[in-house]
């Protein structure tokens, strides 16, 4: 039983960080649009750099979420309502 918890455990903290990401995302894009509105060149290309290495986090999270829900069959009969939310 320990090992399905551990397997859920890492699961709930790869689901945290992909939402943290994606928070974090949306928080750089709100700021290079005012850079963007500002007119601060350097600035905004510093945000688009940013964004470019949050989503490349983000899909790499998204990958070993969708490989451990069906490597370790947690939640099977949801593992596509789940994945539609991601």
């Amino acid at each position: 039983m320990s090992l399905l918890y551990k397997n859920v455990k890492q699961l709930v903290f790869d689901i945290d960080n992909f939402i943290d990401t994606v928070e974090q995302g949306v928080l750089v894009f709100k700021e290079g649009v005012i850079n963007y509105l500002n007119d601060e060149k350097a600035s905004f290309a510093d945000k688009i750099e940013r964004i470019d290495r949050l989503e490349a986090s983000a899909d790499k999270l998204q990958r070993a979420i969708d490989d451990n829900f069906y490597r370790h069959s947690i939640l099977p009969q949801n593992v596509s309502d789940i994945e539609s939310m991601l």
